[in-house]
C-alpha cells in the first residue's frame, strides 16, 4: 500500500566521529540508539514500520499542513497498480 505522509521526527540520536589512517582525515555520522520507537500514525516512519511505500512531500508542496491533490492522486495510483500485480 502507498501512503502520502508527512516528516516524522529524526529516528537516532546521532554524533560525528573523527577518523583518520595517517593520510588523511576523514569523519563517521553514527547513528547511536532509537529516539523513538513508535513513530506517530501518520509519519513517514510510520509507514515505513508498516509495510508501506511513503510518499513524503517537501514542505514546498503543502498549502497549511494539506499535501496538494496531486500528490494523493499519485498514491492512490501507485496502490492500483501495486494490487493489480498480486
Amino acid at each position: 500500500m502507498v501512503q502520502l505522509t508527512r516528516l516524522g521526527p529524526k529516528a537516532f540520536l546521532e554524533n560525528v566521529e573523527r577518523g583518520g589512517d595517517g593520510r588523511r582525515e576523514f569523519f563517521w555520522i553514527r547513528h547511536n540508539r532509537s529516539i523513538n520507537n513508535q513513530p506517530a500514525e501518520g509519519t513517514d516512519r510510520w509507514a515505513v514500520r508498516n509495510k508501506r511505500i511513503s510518499i513524503t512531500p517537501v514542505d514546498l508542496v503543502f498549502s497549511n499542513g494539506t499535501p496538494d491533490a496531486a500528490f494523493e492522486s499519485i498514491a492512490q495510483g501507485l496502490t492500483e497498480q501495486l494490487k493489480s500485480r498480486e
